[in-house]
């Protein structure tokens, strides 16, 4: 009877343990490149390397984790899915029509489709945030 029990209790420890080491497997962790150019590129805002563990990795969360690691505010969109405004260059249009904003592109590509937080990166990815101007009279 009492080695029934023992055994009995050490079969749930070791199922125990198991259950543990199974819920603690982490996450992959990636490292990515995360350079905010506005003025100058020889001067950049912010050019560091992100550490992410995550499942599923995206643009935004290497900007909001690199922005917070180097302490450089940032603004979102209401949606929280992509950057609005990053230190004091801000989305907005000025009296000429011009419309300033910040674009991002991966590996020197602009997305197709999709705001920062759905676009996924993978490790050794280069993330460019770039202040840019655009002139819609000239597209049109």
């Amino acid at each position: 009877m009492k080695l029934t029990r023992i055994l009995t209790l050490m079969i749930v420890g070791v199922f125990f343990v198991l259950a543990l080491a199974s819920c603690s497997a982490t996450a992959p962790e990636i490292k990515v490149t995360l350079r905010i150019v506005a003025d100058d590129p020889e001067n950049p805002i912010l050019d560091t390397e992100v550490t992410l563990q995550s499942e599923n990795p995206t643009v935004l969360e290497a900007f909001q984790e690199g922005c917070i690691v180097n302490e450089i505010s940032y603004t979102l969109t209401d949606a929280e899915d992509s950057v609005k405004d990053i230190t004091d260059y801000k989305d907005y249009t000025d009296e000429n029509g011009l419309v300033h904003y910040w674009m991002y592109y991966i590996n020197d590509v602009e997305p197709t489709s999709g705001k920062a937080n759905v676009n996924p990166i993978a490790d050794g990815d280069v993330i460019l945030y770039e202040y840019v101007t655009f002139d819609p009279e000239a597209a049109a």
